[in-house]
């Protein structure tokens, strides 16, 4: 800008002629300007991460659980159990959704094709804010938060991300499970790049979903009696990882390997002190209000890892009347490697077995 600090249409600069030596004129020296005054020209590069650039299997439809239909999302996971140094560690690489497994960019057309090269060579991947989440300064820590007080995430440049083990990340991990996708914990990321002096350049089409899937589920949690008859039982529980293989499933992927011990599934807790029923009628009634006659216990599973089969069992005592058939909801939590589940096991109750005489 000039003095008056508008832009100028044109630059101007003088050149000082002086006479030769052995030369006599008027004037020693000559001044003449030169003002260049270039064309209007519009100087804005746009570039595009285009659909071309991505594996379509690997990219999800917005919260879809089925690959292939659209490029939204994309699903993180904790490492695939098989190889010699799986070790359950929630880390993926972004690349890896991306054809050649690297960041490209669709290449501009001339005048901007020459600066094709610079444009890749410096795209990289960043978090910013969405879902919930925020982005540090330099797009490469997620947030939970915006005072930064908890961790959700870490990303490299080239888009290896690393979940935090923070105790809130984990609360939020846990908190929902795939099959209610829209709500799992998710990381808003952006492709962006700039040119050979540092200044940015625009990209379309430049952010998407990263949705973190949790290990593991508990899709069926239940034990039976018949009142009068039964007064203990096992805690029936069905286990299933992110990618919907039963932990007891002779046919899951990776057979010889113990899902149990592979994801660390070390506690199983049971408050029957808040359990519900629906004796009365109402199906979120404390039991212990209802009556205090009906007793229940829970005897925990010792082992660590927890075993197949064996969740614990519960010990049922009715010192009251015969009932009919009634059920009783008792939280429970599981504790694994990436955190706490929360769940509920569903007890039934039987009617009780009534003696009756038959008259001939």
């Amino acid at each position: 800008a000039d003095a008056t600090g508008k832009k100028p249409t044109s630059i101007s600069t003088y050149v000082r002629y002086t006479l030769k030596p052995d030369k006599t004129a008027p004037n020693k020296y000559i001044y003449v300007k030169f003002t260049w005054t270039p064309s209007a020209i519009n100087i804005n590069p746009v570039a595009n991460f285009g659909n071309e650039n991505k594996i379509k299997q690997a990219w999800y439809g917005e919260n879809n659980l089925t690959a292939g239909t659209g490029y939204a999302e994309i699903h993180g996971n904790v490492e695939q159990m098989g190889t010699a140094d799986s070790d359950d560690e929630f880390k993926f690489d972004i690349r890896n959704t991306l054809l050649g497994n690297k960041i490209t960019v669709d290449k501009m057309a001339a005048p901007y094709d020459v600066l094709n090269n610079t444009v890749a060579d410096h795209a990289q991947f960043t978090f910013v804010d969405g879902n919930n989440c925020y982005a540090s300064a330099n797009g490469l820590t997620l947030y939970g938060d915006e005072a930064e007080t908890y961790k959700i995430a870490t990303m490299t440049p080239e888009g290896v991300v690393t979940l935090s083990k923070d105790a809130e990340t984990l609360v939020r991990l846990n908190k929902k499970s795939p099959k209610d996708i829209a709500n799992v914990l998710t990381a808003r990321v952006a492709v962006k790049s700039s040119l050979c002096w540092g200044a940015g350049i625009k990209i379309n089409n430049n952010e998407f979903n990263v949705k973190f899937i949790r290990p593991i589920s508990v899709e069926s949690a239940t034990a039976e009696f018949t009142d009068a008859v039964a007064t203990t039982a096992d805690v029936k529980l069905t286990f299933k990882n992110w990618n919907g293989f039963d932990f007891t499933d002779p046919n899951r992927a990776f057979p010889s390997t113990d899902y149990f011990a592979y994801y660390k599934v070390s506690k199983i807790e049971l408050d029957t002190d808040k359990a519900t029923t629906d004796l009365n009628g109402n199906s979120n009634d404390l039991l212990k209000k209802v009556t205090s006659l009906i007793e229940l216990k829970y005897t925990a599973p010792t082992e660590n890892p927890i075993q197949a089969n064996k969740y614990g069992t519960l010990t049922y005592n009715n010192n009251g009347l015969t009932v009919g058939t009634f059920h009783i909801t008792i939280p429970a939590k599981i504790t694994y490697e990436w955190g706490v589940l929360n769940t509920e096991v569903v007890v039934t109750v039987k009617e009780s077995q009534v003696a009756r005489t038959v008259r001939k």
